[in-house]
């Protein structure tokens, strides 16, 4: 199926924030906090992470994913001098694992193919998508015990 990516808009932030979400809830089901303390902390979390990527990376590409022109995930992206860094790829849970997020991957990896640069993105360590960058020919370059780095670069003999 077609994804459509679109900027985000300032109505997308109640998508983003229960896509962030969903992201926390096997971590959050440990901790022995109600609901409201645990939605309060997700949503400190999230303006935290938002802020960060936005000020840090002010140029970066922030989209939404839509399939049929409903929202299923955000891509951030940063082209740098010498990679083309994912910020993040997030696909909502009940859409995992059909390939949405190969696809999105191997338009950036032609994209820094194209453009002679490393393609680089953080995942955290016990994060199952390793597996697909593994397929899709990252190598982890750098573990700090929380964070594991993959890199992928171009083939230059072509």
């Amino acid at each position: 199926m077609q994804l459509k990516k679109s900027p985000l808009a300032h109505h997308d932030e109640q998508f983003l924030f229960a896509l962030y979400s969903s992201t926390r809830l096997d971590e959050l089901a440990f901790v022995p906090w109600n609901e409201e303390q645990k939605h309060s902390f997700l949503q400190n979390q999230f303006h935290a992470q938002h802020t960060h990527y936005f000020t840090k990376y002010p140029d970066a590409s922030y989209q939404i994913i839509k399939l049929q022109e409903n929202p299923i995930g955000r891509l951030y992206v940063v082209e740098l001098d010498d990679e083309i860094r994912v910020l993040d790829l997030t696909i909502l849970p009940e859409l995992r694992g059909q390939n949405f997020g190969t696809q999105l991957i191997k338009e950036i990896l032609a994209d820094a193919a194209q453009k002679k640069k490393a393609v680089q993105i953080y995942l955290e360590n016990y994060n199952r998508a390793g597996e697909l960058f593994k397929r899709l020919a990252f190598k982890p370059v750098s573990d700090d015990g929380i964070y594991v780095l993959w890199r992928w670069e171009p083939n230059f003999c072509d």
